[in-house]
């Protein structure tokens, strides 16, 4: 999928049940669309944010930079190369890739957890 289309991941950020986690490398940040994704997030949904600049409307924010876009949804699906808009310095191709995997969310959570504590 190209990187720049959203009108995928939208509606399954909008029904997420328990968690959203968006990571930003270093000097991105997000659109407005992503702002306002997130913040019409459902009461219940946990935000986290990796990210080296500090996010005021996430529950939990890791002061962290990772050298490339995701969002995990409710710790099922993983979108990697996504938030691309606010990425600089990426060059074409833009491809973002979905994959649906309680393993490979938490494979990837828990390595992200690691370098966080690190």
């Amino acid at each position: 999928m190209h990187a720049r289309k959203v009108d995928a991941v939208f509606p399954e950020m909008r029904s997420a049940k328990s968690s959203i986690t968006i990571s930003l490398p270093k000097g991105s940040k997000l659109s407005e669309d992503w702002t306002q994704q997130l913040l019409n997030r459902g009461k219940r949904v946990k935000l986290t944010v990796i990210s080296n600049q500090k996010c005021s409307q996430c529950d939990v924010w890791l002061d962290e930079s990772f050298p490339f876009p995701f969002v995990i949804i409710d710790e099922k699906v993983l979108w990697l190369g996504l938030s691309l808009e606010g990425a600089r310095g990426v060059q074409p191709p833009y491809v973002a890739a979905r994959l649906r995997s309680n393993k490979m969310c938490e494979y990837f959570l828990n390595r992200f957890s690691e370098a966080v504590w690190r």
